[in-house]
């Protein structure tokens, strides 16, 4: 099933200009999840230096480990992540198999190759680009606008009921294709 994912997510991304390299696996037993998650995460980035993004996989029996996981890998570790819940993806959820190993193959029918939400794929993709700061989307830079240009915006939002705070944004273009910013909120308290 794991497989078929990444058969399916390379996919999404290569439609999205992104290329998938072959995953460095590793598999947890959810009895020993708590003990090994640390140990996993810490081999996988030193055996792979450049690893910028680890992809988790869980079923709903371990649901209850998604803190775990982002505890060690972001704060402890600085690696970014996504977790997926295996049936978020599956249009056709498995049934109750016992075949273990990493889930090839699982979902519907036995024999039938699992069919994956390719709309979920899609964000699922979304996701991971935005997080590791890729440029989802660039619109054309209208007409007469000059090469070296930053455009600037700024709001106040005065909340007049029971005299509350007022809130000011501001945000800033970064690059030339207006696709970085850099963002700035501030509460005013009287």
């Amino acid at each position: 099933m794991v497989d078929e994912f990444v058969y399916q997510f390379s996919n999404a991304a290569k439609n999205l200009g992104v290329s998938v390299g072959e995953p460095a696996w590793e598999w947890i037993h959810p009895k020993y999840f708590k003990k090994d998650i640390q140990k996993k995460v810490r081999d996988l980035k030193r055996n792979n230096p450049d690893l910028e993004f680890i992809m988790f996989f869980i079923d709903d029996k371990c649901s209850k480990f998604y803190t775990d996981i982002k505890q060690e890998t972001l704060p402890n570790l600085g690696i970014l992540n996504s977790v997926v819940k295996v049936n978020t993806v599956l249009m056709n959820p498995p049934t109750d198999d016992k075949r273990g190993g990493r889930g090839r193959g699982g979902g519907g029918r036995p024999g039938e190759r699992p069919k994956m939400n390719m709309s979920i794929m899609y964000n699922i993709a979304f996701q991971i680009l935005g997080k590791t700061r890729k440029v989802l989307w660039k619109a054309e830079t209208p007409a007469g606008i000059p090469e070296h240009t930053m455009i600037i915006g700024a709001d106040v939002f005065h909340n007049t009921r029971n005299n509350k705070a007022s809130v000011v944004g501001f945000c800033a273009s970064m690059d030339k294709d207006f696709t970085k910013f850099h963002s700035q909120a501030h509460v005013q308290e009287d």
